[in-house]
This record gives structure tokens, sequence and C-alpha cells, in this order.
């Protein structure tokens, strides 16, 4: 019997057929027929549609101009009983939709340096020209995930900057590889006179030269500004000569609402190793300026900034508040002052960075006083005023403010003060070294050390300072977990390292402190110190042996599902969970940082042992003995089984 297959048409639809018998002319009609067909099967719902979860999402923005920063929310909740703090408790994992590596990210990051991954309740991600369909999901350890979806288009900047919106700069007249249209110009200031008064103005840098102070800076009014590079070899150099010149500075009362910086390579004054180095005034890149507020989407990425007071400057305090500022892809080194700093601010997204002082860093002894002072560290707001992200960074600080040359008080790495109670904060997958783990430190000010939501998630810490405890909780609302910190073998007086977490007194009552949840779970604390350098600090009688430490001073708060490790200590000593692994998969990177006499004392630099990912092995009693609390998954991103272990980094 033959089969007729129609194509294009309704079911149930009339469809008329003739045929011709033979070759004969004369056709006869066939009556008409409906086809009848089993209605197609119902889509597959959406996942996560039978979920307890129920999740929202949101985005500072859902277009832009590439590149483009944008920070992500996502809210959910959870009937399920562990979920006291759905800021906390539920687990986010975020996918892009947009698949490559950072470029300027550190080779040797435990979690390699994926840019389509982030975790957390808030994330951000610069985006290049395309659409893209950005994806979260949320999972509570009972419930089935939940995933939401949304998407995000973003404009080539070829079509937004067309033709003569865009000026390449090239001091040899090597116009090669320039955008279709674009005007030649052999200064930025001929290009800046140029372009002028125009509502979208891009400035490209000739690749493989060097600019030296060609005094870029924004006063005139635009829609939107870029700065990047064209042509082919390696990025532009900025070169800068002055103390007080900046490399780029946008700061004008006619606030644009995109301002881009890409592949650009900043070179400023400022040697940090050598102590008689006269301070710079100048920034890296500087937005906004005493009294003037820019408003707009601020994106650098994939840049280079070397010396300067600051790499990058985000206003001043208070009277020039800065927000929606995205730092992506960039490394950052030889600062002065502080590496990353905004004064007041917020929506501020760190991702794929790396900020460190080279090896040979001056300590803080002996440039208290005018003209040298002491460098800071890598990355400070002053007045948290909005979210904060910061997604797979690597920090080093040896900074001090110290005057005494036995003091190794190193700056901590991260420094958030916050400006209002609520503010959120979110670490995942962060590397640090030298300075203490900390949100904050005390301050004088009272509105700076309000309570917070705050979540660091996977976090691996090399801790090289002498007075300061490795993780300070000073603000309530912070939870820590799949945190690996190790103490490496230190001259004698070094940190405790993992002796206590610290909960300030004059900061408990304030605003709230002592009420909000603190916790620090699935961690493991190692400390490496022979009992020769876990004695007492030089011209102290203080003891310095292990402690692993308590959440004092806090109504609420819980730490526990912990590895406390110190094998080389015959007092004070822990081994109770023994075997872990020691084979060592990471060496401090910056270690080696240079003192007051020079050349280097290599006695007081720290050793050069090993420090490992401290994973239990078979026979160690962590392995399937979690109770209470426990990270969903893990130090790599792995989900944890139904027998979960103590420590960071479940064996299997």
């Amino acid at each position: 019997m033959t089969k007729i297959r129609l194509d294009g048409f309704p079911t149930g639809s009339a469809v008329a057929f003739s045929v011709a018998a033979g070759t004969a002319s004369a056709s006869a009609d066939v009556a008409e027929w409906a086809g009848s067909a089993a209605p197609p099967p119902p889509p597959p719902p959406p996942p996560g549609d039978d979920s307890d979860i129920t999740m929202t999402l949101s985005a500072t923005r859902v277009t832009g101009t590439a590149p483009t920063g944008i920070l992500f929310e996502a809210s959910a909740t959870s009937p399920v009983s562990s979920v006291v703090i759905p800021y906390h408790d539920i687990h986010y994992t975020w996918d892009f939709g947009d698949p490559g590596e950072f470029q300027r990210m550190a080779t040797d990051m435990p979690w390699g340096r994926d840019r389509n991954l982030a975790y957390g309740p808030v994330v951000s991600h610069t985006f290049g020209a395309g659409t893209y369909t950005v994806t979260c999901t949320a999972r509570d350890g009972v419930s089935a995930p939940r995933v939401v979806t949304l998407q995000v288009v973003v404009a080539d900047a070829d079509a937004v900057f067309a033709g003569a919106d865009t000026g390449v700069i090239s001091h040899s007249g090597n116009f090669a590889g320039k955008p279709a249209g674009a005007s030649e110009f052999t200064s930025f200031a001929a290009a800046k006179a140029a372009m002028s008064g125009r509502a979208q103005q891009r400035y490209l840098f000739r690749r493989g030269e060097t600019f030296s102070n060609p005094d870029i800076r924004l006063t005139d009014s635009c829609d939107k500004v870029s700065f990047g590079a064209f042509g082919s070899g390696a990025d532009p150099v900025i070169q800068i000569t002055n103390l007080n010149d900046s490399g780029i500075i946008v700061n004008n009362s006619v606030t644009p609402d995109e301002v881009c910086v890409e592949g650009l390579d900043f070179r400023l004054p400022y040697d940090a190793t050598n102590p008689g180095t006269v301070k710079p005034n100048g920034e890296g890149i500087m937005f906004g300026g005493a009294a003037l507020t820019l408003s707009g989407v601020k994106t650098v990425h994939n840049c280079r900034i070397e010396g300067g007071a600051k790499a990058i400057w985000i206003g001043g305090k208070d009277t020039s508040p800065q927000y929606h500022v995205y730092v992506s892809d960039t490394w950052f080194s030889s600062w002065h002052d502080y590496g990353i700093f905004c004064g007041t601010g917020g929506y501020i997204g760190l991702a794929g960075i790396t900020g460190a002082q080279p090896t040979g860093t001056i300590n803080g002894a002996g440039q208290n006083t005018s003209p040298y002072y002491a460098d800071q560290g890598p990355f400070r707001v002053g007045n948290q005023d909005g979210p904060v992200a910061l997604n797979l960074i690597d920090m080093a600080s040896f900074n001090s403010w110290a005057a005494d040359s036995n003091n190794r008080s190193f700056q901590q790495c991260l420094r958030i003060n916050s400006g209002q109670v609520d503010e959120k904060i979110n670490i995942d997958r962060i590397r640090t070294e030298g300075g203490m783990i900390a949100t904050s430190t005390n301050t004088s000010n009272d509105d700076e050390m309000a309570p917070i939501w705050c979540l660091a998630d996977k976090w691996h810490h090399i801790h090289s300072d002498q007075q300061s405890t490795v993780v300070v909780v000073d603000r309530g609302g912070q939870t820590f977990r799949n945190l690996v910190a190790v103490v490496p073998n230190n001259i004698p007086g070094s940190s405790t390292g993992t002796r206590r977490f610290v909960a300030d007194d004059t900061s408990e009552s304030i605003l709230g402190n002592a009420d909000r949840r603190v916790e620090v779970y699935s961690y493991t604390f190692v400390d490496l110190r022979s009992d020769a350098n876990a004695r007492n600090r030089p011209g102290t009688t203080t003891n310095r042996d292990y402690d692993p430490g308590v959440l004092d001073a806090y109504s609420s708060r819980y730490m526990g599902n912990g590895i406390d490790h110190a094998p080389n200590m015959t007092s004070g000593g822990v081994t109770a969970d023994a075997p872990l692994n020691s084979t060592g998969t990471w060496s401090p990177r910056y270690d080696g940082e240079r003192w007051e006499n020079q050349p280097l004392d290599t006695s007081r630099a720290y050793g050069i042992e090993v420090t490992a990912d401290f994973a239990p092995l078979p026979g160690s009693d962590a392995i399937g003995d979690a109770t209470g609390k426990v990270a969903i998954d893990d130090f790599y991103g792995v989900l944890r089984g139904g027998n979960p272990s103590r420590g960071a980094i479940e064996p299997s």
C-alpha cells in the first residue's frame, strides 16, 4: 500500500488531492480527507520545576557595549530546615554561557582559570560581543536543584563606535588593522581634539608601541568612551614618568553611561623594593574625583598595571561615591598606596585578577615618614555602599604600617569596611598570601563595622603575618567555608596562624553584630612550624603554640567540621587527623620579600617547603566523620556525598 507523508500541514486540516491516470490529461478528484496524528508530547518541564527551592535572578544590566561588566544576584528560599540564612546556606553555581579562560591569572590556581564558572549569591562577569544565556543553579542539599536563566545581549564595539567615532593612534604612522572608517592620528592629544564633542568616543592605541606621558583624560561630555588597542603585537604601553600623573583619568561632571579600558599595559613610577623611592601620587586608572560622581558602568578588562600610588582608584571617600566598577582578567603589581581602592561605593566586581607585590617588597618599617610612608594592601573598600563580588582572585599582601623592624604584621589581603547594615559580599575561589584573612579590621568609625551578609567559599591562604591570626571575624553575618589555611615554618615569633577567631568587643554591640550568625566550617588549618619557630616572638614572652581558636563573643555562631593539623610541634601540636596528603600541590609564590637590611636577609624570609592541599588520606580520622553543618560542595567544587568528611577537601 502506498504511504503518503505530508509535511507542513497542521493536524486535522483539509488537504485536496488530484491524480492523473497514466499519461491521460483527464483528472479525477480524490475526496478531501483529514489526516490525524497523535499530539506531540508535552515539552519537558524546565529543570528544577519540581524543586521546593524558589529563586529569582537580577542583573545590574542585560545589555551593553563590549566588553561590559555585569553584576548578578540570586535570591532563593527553601523550606529545608538546614537553610537558616539563604544567603549563606543555599549553594549557587553560575554558568555565563561564555566558555574560556582568564589569561592574566596565575597558572597554579587550584581551581584552574575557567572564566565561565562562578559560585555564590553575588557574582560578576565581563562579556564580549554576543548573546548569552546566563544560568544559575541553586541547591540546598536536599531538594531537587532549581535552575533559572536570563539573557544578556552585548553589542560589538566596532558597530557602536563606527567610522569616525573611533580614533586610532600610532606614533609611527602604522594604521594597519584599524577598524573600517576610523580616523588616524599620531598622538592622543590630536585624537582628543578632533573627537571632542562626539557622543561616542573610542581611542585605540597601536599594539607594539609605547606612548610616553600621553595625558589620557576625559574632560568633555559624552555618552560612551572606550580606550583600547588595535593592530598586532604586544599590548600598547602607557608609560608614565611623572610622579603626579596617571595613566587614564575619567573625571567629569557629565558622566558617560559606559566607560571601558581594555588591553593596555600601564607602567608608572614606583619601586616597591627600594626604601628610598619617593611615593607617587598618580594612579594607573582613575575614576572620579573630589565632589564628582561617575555613575556609569566602568569596565577594566585584560590590562596590566605596574607602579603608581594605586593601580585603580575608584573615587574618593564620601565626597565622590563610585558605583558599577568591574575589573576582570587584569594583573597589577608594585603599587604604593593600595592596589585597587574604592573610597565609598558598591556594585563592584573583581573576576580573574592577580594583585601581588613583587619579590623584594619593602616592609612598612622605616617607611612611615614623609615622603615615603608604608605601602598598603591589594584591595580596599573604605565605605561599602552596595554589593561586592570577588570571583577567582589571586592576591598577596606583605605590606605593613609597622615601624618596628621586627614587626611583620602585614595588612590584610582584603579590607572591606561596611557603610550600611546588610551589605552583601561574596568571595569565591580566592588564593591569598601574607597578611591575615579578614573582610575588615577594627576601626574607630562605627558605621564601617555594621553587620553584613558575607560568604567566603573556596579560599586557599598561606600565612606569613607575625602578629595577627589567620582569620579575623569581626562583624556579624559572615560565613567562611572550604578554607585551607597554611602557616609555613616561619621565623620565631611569626603569627599563631590558626590560633583563634576574634570578635572585637567594640564592634560586637554596633548595629547588632552580636546577634548576626557567624560560621566557620568545612575548613582545614595546617601549621607547619617546628617547635623552634612556634615559640616566642623576639622581645616578648608570648607563647605562640598552635591553637585552632573559637568563635567567641557572639551569641549566634557555629564552628565545626574542621581539620586542625600541626605535625611538627611536640607541644601544642595537633595530629589526630593524620594521615593527610602532604606531597604538596602549591608552594609559596611570593615568599622571599625583602626586609629593611639589604640585600635580602634569607633568614627572615619564610621557608620554601611545599604547602599541600591536605586532603584526608585512607586512615585519617576525618573521613566520613562530619557532623552538623557541612558545605554542599568541597574546596574544588565537587559535590559531597552522603557520608561527608571533615575538612575542606572530600577525599572521595
